[in-house]
């Protein structure tokens, strides 16, 4: 049922891009069906990581950048992770269509692309956090441009086809 919805979603999306000349030749299904993996992907880690910061920042009241620091970016990498989870399943079925039996191999592939993202926007976040750009900002941020390399990392290497 969820991949029915989401090939809906692309489907409207893909026809949306073909009408601008200029956006739609690089609008291929996959790139749609990243788009949107992506973006669920995003809107579960988001969701979490907003509400677990809410939650630390509610029972931990402290001025220490050391504990801020812990607050924003401790739960990041476990928001993250969560997200990664549902990322990689609809990559490697639907995004990317892969059907190699080396789904181990490319978990593991896939995790390391994932925790160097997971580790460079933690500290990124917490830093930018730290500079006066709050983590409900700085997210989204982060994320537009880990898009960029992940698709291609994705692509190139962890759905790579023999």
């Amino acid at each position: 049922m969820l991949i029915k919805i989401m090939d809906w979603g692309a489907d409207l999306a893909h026809s949306i891009a073909k009408r601008i000349p200029v956006i739609g030749k690089y609008f291929t299904d996959q790139v749609i069906r990243f788009l949107i993996i992506g973006t669920s992907a995003f809107l579960i880690n988001f969701a979490i990581y907003q509400s677990l910061i809410l939650l630390l920042d509610h029972l931990i009241d402290s001025n220490d950048d050391i504990i801020r620091a812990l607050i924003v970016g401790l739960p990041f990498l476990l928001a993250y992770f969560i997200a990664y989870l549902f990322n990689f399943y609809m990559s490697k079925k639907w995004t990317f269509k892969n059907q190699s039996p080396q789904t181990a191999r490319q978990a593991f592939k896939f995790l390391a692309v994932n925790t160097f993202n997971a580790v460079s926007g933690a500290i990124i976040i917490a830093i930018l956090d730290n500079i006066g750009i709050p983590p409900i900002i700085g997210q989204p941020l982060f994320v537009a441009c880990e898009a960029f390399w992940s698709y291609l990392l994705y692509k190139l290497w962890v759905f790579k086809e023999p």
